[in-house]
């Protein structure tokens, strides 16, 4: 139109476009060569898809009392990675799977995948796949000794480790007449626990009766627990160069015990509650010989008022390796007719050996089983202690001397 006026901005406009319709086609491959490949947002299936059965057994207890926080996160990131294959869980007792092997009656309900009794007393290892020939001997060489000794048996690999804990003494302070800063936590690695001597002196001071009008009320030095898949006295009687020693720990046991007002009258066969309660909740007991979730407990009695002051040691060694804990989670896999589906079943196994799971096992109060893994917690935590003294064991339940010393805790003087 006559006197109309062409924008600028319009005539530019149509340059861009008309240089784009004629150069496009040319630059546009040349683009597409030069950028690099993306990583496909979703995992590619593997062949095999489907449900893995796992069954879940508390034989280790965790600190927090409870794992199914760590395994439930493993589980998601497990089945993220491989789309298409699902993890069902069923937690159960001891009891009841007792019940479902005995005599191999319900063999077509099994499991692919299952927790490992610690002495092999339920899950007979006729029926495990033999992972000797899918885990690397790096792997194995990774492993802490007593992680290590769990799995093995004989030429055969029966499962994977994934979390332990040791043993540990507990003292109540206040008890015992120890000052908070005697023993300090964070202990320097060629420093020793407390020696027998200081043993010795807690469990003197904490042996007495406290009379309440016509009541008295026996308050002991030591005390402990039993049950059939913990056995922490085990721990205090070790072997050296597997010969079983009646060493200066195990002789104060028995100068205790024939003593008589040092130990409870059942101190080897409470069960974990009643030993327990004995020690956390009656107070009446100086020390006790527990493990990590022992100490849960205290620090839960602590923020709600009604705990009590206490100092968390290793168990004394004399400088000696080869301490003894059963406190290894392990699972096993069951024999399987499907090649794909039994990789995919190792492959859940070694993953929780990776460095995030294992990490994140500071969340439940357990330990890593690996040998290199860097430190759980922080110096003045008391699991700092124990974290520190896993290097001194070197024994698990399927260690070869392991008989020796379960013969040892039944024959115990005055048993």
């Amino acid at each position: 139109m006559k006197g109309m006026k062409v924008r600028p901005f319009a005539v530019l406009s149509v340059i861009v476009i008309l240089l784009f319709l004629a150069l496009g086609p040319r630059l546009l491959p040349m683009a597409l060569k030069s950028r690099e490949p993306l990583e496909p947002l979703i995992p590619e299936k593997p062949e095999w898809t489907g449900i893995i059965y796992l069954w879940d057994i508390p034989f280790v207890t965790a600190g927090t009392g409870s794992h199914a926080r760590w395994l439930n996160r493993y589980i998601q990131s497990f089945e993220k990675k491989y789309p298409g294959v699902y993890i069902n869980v069923r937690s159960m007792t001891p009891e009841r799977l007792a019940m479902y092997l005995q005599d191999g009656e319900f063999q077509d309900f099994f499991p692919d995948i299952i927790s490992l009794d610690p002495y092999g007393d339920l899950v007979n290892e006729s029926l495990l796949a033999d992972l000797s020939g899918y885990i690397s001997e790096e792997i194995l060489a990774a492993l802490r000794p007593p992680a290590r000794d769990r799995v093995v048996s004989g030429s055969r690999l029966i499962g994977v480790p994934w979390m332990m804990g040791p043993y540990c003494i507990i003292i109540n302070n206040s008890l015992a007449g120890l000052e908070t800063n005697e023993v300090q936590f964070g202990d320097q690695e060629e420093e020793q626990p407390p020696g027998l001597e200081q043993l010795e002196q807690y469990a003197a001071k904490s042996s007495f009766e406290k009379a309440s009008g016509r009541k008295k009320t026996a308050f002991y030095g030591f005390c402990t627990y039993k049950s059939p898949f913990s056995k922490p006295l085990l721990s205090m009687i070790y072997q050296d160069n597997g010969k079983l020693i009646n060493d200066p720990l195990t002789a104060m046991l028995l100068n205790w015990q024939e003593k008589g007002n040092v130990l409870p009258d059942r101190w080897k066969e409470m069960p974990y509650a009643e030993g327990e309660r004995f020690f956390v909740s009656d107070k009446r007991a100086g020390m006790f010989l527990g493990t990590s979730r022992t100490v849960y407990t205290l620090k839960k009695q602590q923020e709600s008022g009604k705990g009590f002051e206490f100092t968390v040691i290793g168990i004394p060694t004399d400088g000696k390796d080869g301490l003894f804990t059963d406190q290894v989670a392990a699972f096993g896999l069951l024999k399987q007719s499907k090649p794909e589906k039994k990789e995919l079943c190792i492959e859940f196994l070694k993953g929780m050996l990776d460095t995030v799971p294992q990490e994140y096992l500071r969340e439940i109060g357990m330990f890593s089983v690996l040998n290199n893994s860097a430190a759980l917690y922080d110096e003045l935590d008391p699991m700092s202690v124990l974290e520190k003294s896993l290097r001194y064991y070197r024994m698990g339940p399927n260690d070869s001397r392991n008989q020796k010393l379960k013969d040892a805790l039944d024959n115990f003087k005055g048993q």
